[in-house]
């Protein structure tokens, strides 16, 4: 049987026909598959949704966090099971699409699974010394209802410092050994920030003090410590000194926004979210 060549125009429908079939699939855009880097662009994307910023903001955005993002670095691999990573995943990916019923329901059930399976996370960020300089004037740029809403949303985060420094006191009374000393470290950093801002040497000296005092107390016995009740209280109105309301709910705000500004998944943060509004 003699040997007959295929037409030109049917080798060429195969080629790409083979070529199609072969070509791989993308998968979809749910973020990075580090938990950690997932985490933080999710904890960014949050921080967004809850200021409602515009399309012009989150240009602006994308510009800052070119100089005031920090950087990814080494960070200890997180242990997080993979219906706790998918879980975050459909977060992110409602974030990015603004879905606040979906964003609601997820942070729920992610919520839920962290307290039932406790998974460790490396996500801190440090603030970085160009987003301090940015962040004040990020703040002014917000409009009266995008900082109300932020506010309403994170009541919980905004707590007096003299009634912490109170509350430290009492509990003086009844910790002791680590549990003491990390009720200490954290009523003394919130403390520090409250009153600092994102002045660092002044939150450090803050810091300090307040820990120094809690200290104080907790090392005196229950008979001298009701004699000098009042003098701690006292002590610890000085700490404050005249700071009132608004400077407070200035300083966590602007700390808020700083610590938005180093975020190392800003920027991915921001471009997603840009994308999904110039598609919708």
């Amino acid at each position: 049987m003699p040997y007959r060549l295929l037409p030109l125009c049917v080798l060429t429908a195969a080629f790409l026909f083979l070529s199609q079939e072969r070509a791989p699939v993308r998968a979809a855009d749910d973020g990075p598959t580090d938990v950690n880097s997932l985490s933080l662009e999710v904890d960014a994307l949050q921080t967004l949704a809850t200021l409602e910023v515009t399309e012009r903001q989150l240009k602006e955005l994308a510009k800052m966090a070119q100089t005031t993002a920090g950087k990814l670095g080494k960070r200890t691999p997180a242990k997080a099971s993979a219906k706790y990573r998918r879980l975050l995943a459909d977060l992110r990916e409602a974030l990015v699409k603004n879905d606040e019923d979906k964003i609601t329901e997820l942070q729920e059930q992610v919520g839920t699974l962290a307290e039932e399976e406790n998974p460790e996370v490396d996500d801190s960020v440090e603030i970085t010394a160009a987003a301090r300089q940015k962040a004040p004037g990020l703040l002014r740029q917000l409009r009266v209802n995008q900082v109300a809403g932020y506010i309403s949303s994170h009541t919980e985060d905004f707590t007096d410092p003299l009634e912490r420094l109170r509350e430290g006191l009492t509990e003086s009374r009844n910790l002791k050994g680590q549990e003491w000393k990390d009720t200490r470290d954290e009523i003394a950093e919130e403390v520090g920030q409250q009153l600092g801002g994102l002045d660092a040497e002044k939150e450090a000296k803050v810091t300090k003090q307040a820990a120094a005092l809690l200290d104080r107390a907790q090392k005196m016995k229950d008979d001298e410590f009701k004699k000098e009740a009042g003098a701690l209280r006292k002590e610890a109105q000085a700490l404050v000194g005249q700071l009132g309301p608004t400077e407070i709910l200035k300083n966590n705000l602007e700390r808020v926004l700083a610590t938005l500004l180093s975020n190392p998944r800003l920027s991915a943060a921001v471009e997603a979210r840009l994308k999904n509004t110039k598609s919708s």
